[in-house]
């Protein structure tokens, strides 16, 4: 849907102001696939893409906290204080892959909406245009946000993941799981924990801009000239800027350059 509204006003002031809103939603009717052990493993009735996943309930606070949750040992191994413990989704009393199911929302956003306006008055004009994405989810996972999932020594460690890690001092306030020398088949796996929300808003291009006076620009012969000042790519608000780009599809691909731009444009 687009929306655009104009208007000059008696004094000379134009405005205009216009929005733009896609929303789309896939469905999964059916497909080719041998029904699951569990209906909580079924892709049928979710978005086309709907990642999977284990529902952590927070993280082991100590041995016996350990004892006395569900068996996580098939994931490999005996967990340790700081893991995540997760949810027993199918009601089997046991922590497996078979506990995963429909977390988040899929990678493409069902919601894409972008908004802006332009203001002119005596010569000046300024204009705005904001874009923006929501109902879409992506992950902190691989190497890229594990820390020390190759060994110390080995890839950069996100600081706000580090300083956020679990340990007996923060075990209240912890956001991710204990840190270990090596990978943690326990913790490093993917879950609502490494889950983030992907939304943003975005001032993708913002200009100010003067028409020089003709008193000026008559005896040179010229018949408009205007300064301008052009931006792009501002500011985005997001839960991930301190990671990465939201709009970026990999860790590793090229974010979107800022630019600014200055320059004058006329015409005989």
């Amino acid at each position: 849907a687009l929306l655009e509204f104009k208007d000059r006003t008696s004094s000379g002031l134009f405005y205009s102001l216009r929005g733009n809103v896609t929303f789309a939603r896939s469905k999964v009717l059916e497909n080719d696939k041998a029904d699951p052990l569990y209906s909580n493993l079924s892709e049928i009735g979710h978005p086309i893409g709907q990642p999977f996943g284990l529902v952590a309930a927070g993280f082991f606070e100590s041995e016996e906290d350990i004892d006395n949750w569900y068996d996580q040992s098939l994931l490999g191994g005996r967990p340790i204080p700081g893991d995540v413990k997760y949810k027993d989704i199918n009601g089997d009393n046991i922590i497996d892959s078979n506990d995963q199911c429909a977390i988040g929302y899929t990678r493409e956003p069902e919601l894409v909406f972008g908004f802006g306006g332009t203001i002119e008055y005596k010569g000046f004009d300024l204009s705005a245009y904001f874009t923006g994405a929501a109902r879409t989810s992506t992950f902190f996972e691989d190497r890229t946000f594990w820390p020390f999932a190759s060994g110390m020594g080995f890839f950069n460690v996100f600081k706000e993941i580090y300083d956020n890690r679990w340990t007996p001092e923060t075990a209240g306030a912890a956001k991710y799981p204990v840190v270990t020398d090596g990978f943690n088949v326990q913790s490093m796996r993917r879950s609502t924990v490494w889950q983030k929300d992907a939304s943003y808003l975005r001032l993708k291009n913002l200009n100010i801009g003067y028409d020089l006076p003709m008193a000026i620009l008559r005896p040179l012969g010229i018949t408009h000239a205007q300064v301008f000042a052009n931006a792009t790519n501002l500011f985005c608000i997001s839960a991930v800027t301190e990671f990465l780009d939201p709009e970026q599809e990999y860790y590793d691909s090229y974010p979107l350059m800022r630019t600014f731009s200055f320059g004058l444009n006329f015409s005989f």
